[in-house]
């Protein structure tokens, strides 16, 4: 991919970067953003997947003349080795390893501030108040990044709420298997709730919520989840749709870029190593940490209550009983929430299911009556004549006429 500025010789650059994944995306989207607005580069894609820069193609771009190498993926020991080793400027966006450390090439390493993006997940919950616990969700046994993000999460809470529960479930090889899920889903269940529960990236988050809809727990009224890299396709179409921080992988890549152009045209001198640390952008906020109002979980209590058991014969006062609160809440929250009251939610749910059973089936008028909840046919008769101006009957014959 070419972005061309005027007449000059483009400069060449290597970028190795998979792009399965939000952040790279947004790295390379960086990247082009800085090319094509004040730089001649050409850039070529190297994705592991399919086309994996190698030992062999760095040295080919040794002799071509190749002006910088961008990676973002993890690579082998001998291309790391190879890559300490080369003449060639590079920079390693969000990627450490030890051969790094006696690269004598100019380097810079652009960063995550993962302790940023912790204490920003810890902030964000403390804005939606306390919880009676707080979790951090590990990645790989490997990602230290990870474990930075836990790190600034725990001590975050531990400063702003020193009694309350704080847990880290461990990194493990087998993310995403059953038995993972199934410790994790033992991990939630123990939680205090209601819990606000932090992951290290996206992808852990989705399992958290897998793991919280297999235990039958609420999200977000018993566990809030947080992920991290704000991956759209993930977040948006989640079971329940996901919270998450957004880093500034877009800046890390303008960055990255802007630095291998200073390199390339010799007009500063960086040190040897440079490292740029970038903060996170912003949460947000989806569904799985907005957390609603007493009231409103009330309501929905309520609402489910009356629709599960509406034809059994239920009374407002049994609705009052099953929510554990005075008669007159209720009646209060339900007003403020729906603009009706309880009594009249029963007899919608009763009358829909009346009407059904009126068009679809023979059943006597008497036992359709008592199907639906009704213990006195006439007050039936009266109130159905009331609702709809005509009688059960009227009614039955008309719908099969029309």
């Amino acid at each position: 991919m070419c972005a061309k500025r005027n007449n000059q010789d483009p400069k060449k650059a290597i970028v190795t970067i998979s792009l399965r994944f939000a952040s790279s995306r947004d790295v390379l989207m960086g990247l082009f953003r800085h090319i094509e607005s004040s730089s001649n580069w050409t850039l070529d894609l190297m994705q592991p997947e399919d086309n994996p820069l190698t030992v062999a193609k760095l040295h080919a771009a040794e002799r071509d003349g190749t002006n910088a190498i961008v990676i973002t993926e993890p690579c082998s020991e001998e291309l790391m080795l190879a890559l300490a080793k080369t003449p060639i400027p590079v920079a390693s966006i969000g990627i450490k390893h030890p051969h790094f450390d006696s690269r004598k090439g100019t380097m810079v390493f652009v960063h995550n501030d993962n302790a940023a993006i912790g204490d920003m997940g810890a902030r964000h919950f403390f804005s939606h108040g306390r919880f009676n616990s707080y979790g951090f969700v590990l990645a790989g046994p490997s990602d230290n990044w990870a474990m930075e993000r836990s790190s600034a999460f725990c001590s975050r809470i531990a400063a702003s709420a020193p009694n309350a529960v704080v847990r880290v479930f461990p990194s493990t090889p087998d993310s995403g298997s059953e038995a993972n899920i199934g410790a994790l889903v033992k991990w939630i269940v123990e939680l205090p709730k209601p819990a606000a529960i932090m992951a290290a990236c996206d992808i852990r988050a989705i399992e958290v919520l897998d793991a919280c809809g297999r235990a039958g727990i609420s999200v977000p009224d018993a566990v809030a989840v947080l992920g991290v890299d704000n991956d759209e396709l993930l977040c948006a179409h989640a079971s329940t749709p996901l919270s998450s921080i957004l880093p500034g992988h877009v800046e890390m890549g303008r960055i990255a870029a802007e630095t291998l152009e200073k390199m390339a045209r010799r007009k500063s001198a960086p040190r040897r190593h440079s490292i740029v640390s970038v903060p996170p952008n912003k949460v947000v906020e989806r569904e799985s940490t907005h957390l609603r109002p007493p009231s409103a979980i009330l309501v929905d209590h309520a609402r489910r209550f009356i629709q599960d058991h509406a034809t059994d014969g239920i009374s407002v006062q049994d609705v009052v009983t099953h929510l554990r609160v005075s008669r007159r809440l209720a009646e209060m929250r339900w007003r403020e929430a729906t603009g009706g009251t309880i009594r009249t939610a029963i007899e919608d749910v009763r009358m829909a299911k009346l009407k059904t059973m009126l068009t679809s089936t023979r059943m006597p008028v008497s036992a359709i009556a008592a199907e639906c909840g009704y213990r006195d046919p006439d007050a039936l008769t009266h109130l159905f004549r009331k609702r709809f101006g005509m009688s059960m009957r009227e009614w039955r014959a008309r719908q099969r006429n029309d």
